[in-house]
C-alpha cells in the first residue's frame, strides 16, 4: 500500500514536472521545456559576472552556461547547457 502510493506520488510529480504550469500563463519559445537553476551568492559575485557579460557582450546566461560545460566536462559529463 505505501509503495502504490509513493509510485503514484513519483508519477504524479513526473506529470506535474512535464506539463507547462497554469499560473505561468504564456511561457516564451525560448523558455519551453526548460528548467530554472538558482543559486545565492555574494553581491560582488552578480556585479563581476554582470561586468564580465557586458565586457566581452555576452548574456550572463551565455556565461552561465558555458559555467556549467565546464564543470560538466571537469566530471567527465557531456557538456549540455
Amino acid at each position: 500500500m505505501k509503495d502504490k502510493k509513493l509510485t503514484d506520488a513519483v508519477n504524479q510529480f513526473r506529470e506535474e514536472e512535464n506539463s507547462v504550469p497554469a499560473q505561468l500563463g504564456n511561457v516564451a519559445k525560448s523558455r519551453e521545456k526548460k528548467k530554472a537553476v538558482v543559486g545565492y551568492f555574494a553581491r560582488e559575485v552578480h556585479t563581476q559576472l554582470k561586468q564580465m557579460a557586458l565586457l566581452h557582450d555576452r548574456s550572463m546566461q551565455e556565461l552561465l552556461g558555458e559555467a556549467m560545460n565546464d564543470l560538466f566536462r571537469k566530471y567527465r559529463l557531456p557538456p549540455i547547457a
